[in-house]
C-alpha cells in the first residue's frame, strides 16, 4: 500500500513543525506538499503515532463525505428532479425515494471499496486533496464565495497535482457564462463580469512557486530508482484503453441512477453513440490496461473493474461493449443538456478528468473518486430533463 511510501516524507516533513523550503525541493514523492505538511505537523504532535494519525485522518475522511453529500444536496436542488420529473402525483413512494438519492448516494460512495477500503482511514493523499475540491464547489456554486474556492482549489493542486481539472472547469464555466451573457444581451462584458475569471487563475499562480521551485518540473523529481517513475510528464501518452475504460466506469457510475431513462435507449438504439463504441472498441480494447507501459513496476490492470472484466473471461467481450456504449450515450446526452453555469462546471469537470486519464501514464480506478460526485450531479440534471436529453433522436 501506498502509506508506507509517505511516512518516509511525513516524518521527514515532521522533524520541525513547518518543513523548510530544502525539503520540499528535495522530497522523496511525486505529490504535492500539503498533504505532508499537515500531517508532519500532526506527526510531531503525536510523537508520529500511527494509531492517533490515523484517528485524526478518519476525521477528515468524515468531514470529505459530509462535504460530498453537501455538494450532491446542491446539485439536486439546482436540477430540481422531484418538481419536474414524470413520476406522476399518485406514486408519491417513488418521489420519497427520488429525494433520499443525495443521502444514498453518500452512501455509496463511502462504500465505494477505494474509499472505505483504502483512502478512509489509510494514510493517502486523496482525501485531503478531495476535501479541499468539494469544499471550494461548495463555495463556487452555494456561497458565490469565488475567492474561497479558488484558494481551496489551489491547495488541491498543491497536494494532489491531478487535480488541476477542477479549477480549469471553474474557467470554463466562467467563460461559457460570459460568451452566453454576451449571445444573449449583446451587451459590454463588464469588470464585474471579468471579476471572477481572473480570480480562478490564482489556483494556478499558488502552484506556480513550487513549479519554479522543483526546476519547472511538476514534481520534486526526487524518486529512488523507478519509483514513481510513472508520475512524469514524459510518462504521458495518449491511450484508447484508458480512454474506453474511463467511459465504462461513467456508464457503472451513471447507469444505475438514470437506469429508468437509459433503458430505453437499448429499444431504440443510438447509431452515433453505437459506432462509437465499436470505433473505440477496435483501436483499443479495456482488458489490463497498464500493460507494457515499460516504466515503474505497477499491475497490468487498472483497478477492480479490470480486474473483474479479466475473470470474466470471454463473457467480458459481451458485458464491456455495453458498458462502453453506456458511458458514451450518458456523455452524448449531456450535451443536449440546456445551459446552465453551475451544470456547465460539472460538465467541463468531467470531460476534463477523461482527458486527463486518456493521456495520464496509467490509468487507476482510484483516480474517479475526483468525479463520481459530479457524474451523480449531471444524473440529477438528466432525471428532471426526464428522457429528452437521453433518447436518440
Amino acid at each position: 500500500m501506498d502509506e508506507r511510501l509517505f511516512i518516509g516524507v511525513i516524518m521527514d516533513f515532521g522533524k520541525n513543525y513547518l518543513p523548510g523550503l530544502e525539503q520540499i525541493r528535495e522530497m522523496n514523492s511525486p505529490m504535492g506538499p500539503v498533504y505532508f505538511i499537515l500531517y508532519g505537523f500532526i506527526g510531531k504532535l503525536s510523537q508520529f503515532s500511527l494509531f492517533w494519525m490515523r484517528s485524526i485522518h478518519i476525521g477528515f475522511s468524515t468531514l470529505l463525505l459530509y462535504l460530498v453529500y453537501l455538494n450532491l444536496e446542491l446539485g439536486y436542488k439546482i436540477a430540481k428532479p422531484n418538481e419536474v420529473s414524470n413520476i406522476s402525483s399518485n406514486r408519491e413512494f417513488q418521489r420519497k425515494i427520488l429525494s433520499l438519492f443525495p443521502v444514498l448516494l453518500t452512501i455509496l460512495f463511502f462504500l465505494n471499496p477505494y474509499f472505505v477500503l483504502l483512502t478512509a482511514y489509510l494514510l493517502y493523499t486523496d482525501i485531503i486533496g478531495l476535501i479541499f475540491v468539494f469544499a471550494g464547489s461548495y463555495f463556487y456554486l452555494q456561497k458565490k464565495r469565488y475567492l474561497w474556492s479558488a484558494f481551496l482549489w489551489g491547495m488541491a493542486i498543491c497536494t494532489r497535482q491531478l487535480f488541476i481539472v477542477i479549477p480549469l472547469a471553474a474557467l470554463f464555466a466562467e467563460l461559457s457564462f460570459l460568451y452566453e451573457k454576451y449571445t444573449r444581451t449583446r451587451s459590454k462584458i463588464s469588470f464585474q463580469d471579468l471579476k471572477p475569471l481572473a480570480i480562478f487563475f490564482l489556483p494556478f499562480l499558488m502552484f506556480l512557486p513550487l513549479f519554479i521551485l522543483w526546476d519547472f518540473k511538476v514534481n520534486s523529481g526526487n524518486f529512488q530508482g523507478r519509483a514513481f517513475e510513472e508520475n512524469t510528464i514524459a510518462a504521458f501518452s495518449f491511450s484508447f484503453k484508458s480512454l474506453n475504460y474511463s467511459l465504462m466506469l461513467v456508464g457503472i457510475y451513471s447507469g444505475f441512477v438514470v437506469s429508468k431513462r437509459i433503458i430505453p435507449v437499448f429499444k431504440k438504439i443510438n447509431f452515433y453513440s453505437l459506432g462509437l463504441t465499436l470505433l473505440l472498441l477496435v483501436l483499443g480494447f479495456p482488458l489490463q490496461i497498464n500493460k507494457g507501459l515499460g516504466y515503474g513496476s505497477l499491475p497490468d490492470t487498472a483497478g477492480v473493474l479490470d480486474i473483474i472484466m479479466n475473470k470474466l473471461g470471454l463473457i467480458a467481450y459481451l458485458v464491456i461493449p455495453v458498458l462502453l456504449y453506456w458511458g458514451i450515450t450518458f456523455i452524448h446526452s449531456l450535451f443536449r443538456l440546456p445551459y446552465k453555469s453551475g451544470t456547465f462546471f460539472f460538465q467541463a469537470s468531467l470531460i476534463l478528468f477523461l482527458f486527463l486519464e486518456t493521456i495520464y501514464s496509467y490509468c487507476w480506478d482510484k483516480h474517479f473518486l475526483l468525479i463520481i460526485p459530479m457524474v451523480w450531479i449531471l444524473c440529477f440534471e438528466l432525471l428532471a430533463n426526464q428522457s429528452k436529453a437521453l433518447l436518440p433522436q
